[in-house]
């Protein structure tokens, strides 16, 4: 028996707005409950209220790791442990598009785009790359005399949570720490002498910088010493640590002449964006550096075959459906999505 089969093609576009948005907290654990879509669409349309016992859900696969999971009567979890550092980096808002199939009994309905907003928590302590350092100053260094100390990072997300104060300790009035924003959530930080160094007094100092986040303070324990000799050196560069692994993955920076180049291991096949913090430091002891942030934005030039991602409906296996054989023309059976990285008259489909 030969059978007419109708495929209804249908695009999606980025720039759909979402059906519905949930908001769930990273470090929850697998089967996580998320919410009920049946429920939030009937608040939204009436005609599901008359229809609620026919009305089932199935999510369509999407490329990379599934996240979450829909049951067939729309009721989302989580399907592992969500970490929001991992999922999206430094973005301002961390979110995954869950995109669902309505049905009426046998019959299609509707694609609803879910967005699911993964919310930061504090679950990172501010980190100094170092726990104990030593900075020197010269005998007879006098008020106001400025030594650099490394700034801490936090790899938390949201800059709520990511938001760094600093605090000086054990310093007997003798120095004071200067606090200076650089650039974005980065902070410059000195040490300050309030009085004269005298080495015939005392030769060695101990304090402490607290690094507070509103979780569980670090802290880093300074020895301050006097110097007769200071010592230059030449400029090198180097990705401040705050740079993200994949900005390393796709760029090089030359240490010691701070030429820029794409890594030759380069995947960019789109037009993006990329922030890049670029650390200039001297051969000094402690070391002075700055902090510059570059931003990189990649301009398409290529043409890439457009993406097909076929999801059928009623499958036996991935890649084959099953049907009835008298079923009626113009039924539907899969939803296809065709996406393209390119932009431009590149991306024309």
């Amino acid at each position: 028996m030969l059978l007419h089969l109708c495929l209804l093609l249908t695009f999606f576009h980025c720039c759909l707005s979402e059906d519905i948005t949930y908001h769930v907290k990273e470090e929850n654990g697998p089967y996580t409950y998320i919410g009920d879509i049946a429920t939030d669409l009937q608040k939204s349309d009436s005609s599901f209220l008359k229809n609620k016992d026919l009305i089932t859900f199935s999510q369509l696969q999407q490329k990379g790791e599934q996240l979450f999971n829909v049951t067939r009567t729309g009721k989302l979890y989580t399907v592992e442990t969500l970490d929001a550092e991992s999922v999206c980096s430094y973005e301002k808002e961390c979110f995954e598009i869950v995109k669902v199939a309505v049905h009426k009994s046998k019959t299609f309905m509707k694609i609803l785009k879910i967005k699911v907003i993964i919310e930061d928590i504090n679950d990172h302590q501010p980190e100094f790359p170092e726990k104990d350092i030593t900075i020197h100053f010269r005998d007879g260094d006098g008020k106001g005399m400025k030594r650099p100390i490394p700034h801490a990072i936090d790899k938390d997300m949201s800059p709520e949570n990511s938001l760094i104060t600093y605090e000086l300790k054990k310093d007997n009035g003798r120095f004071s720490l200067s606090v200076s924003k650089q650039t974005d959530e980065i902070s410059t930080l000195r040490i300050i002498l309030e009085e004269k160094l005298d080495r015939e007094k005392e030769d060695n100092y101990n304090i402490e910088v607290i690094a507070k986040d509103g979780g569980t303070p670090q802290k880093i324990t300074l020895s301050a010493s006097d110097l007769d000799i200071g010592r230059n050196g030449k400029i090198s560069f180097y990705f401040a640590r705050k740079t993200t692994e994949k900005v390393k993955r796709n760029f090089n920076l030359d240490e010691n002449t701070g030429k820029l180049y794409l890594a030759t291991s380069s995947k960019i096949d789109k037009e993006e964006s990329f922030k890049l913090y670029i650390e200039a430091r001297d051969d000094g002891s402690p070391p002075l550096s700055s902090i510059a942030t570059v931003m990189v934005n990649v301009i398409n030039q290529q043409n890439n075959p457009p993406n097909i991602d076929v999801n059928f409906i009623s499958t036996r296996n991935h890649n084959t459906a099953t049907i009835l054989e008298d079923i009626k023309v113009g039924s539907f059976i899969a939803y296809v999505m065709v996406t393209d990285n390119d932009v431009g008259h590149t991306m024309d489909r």
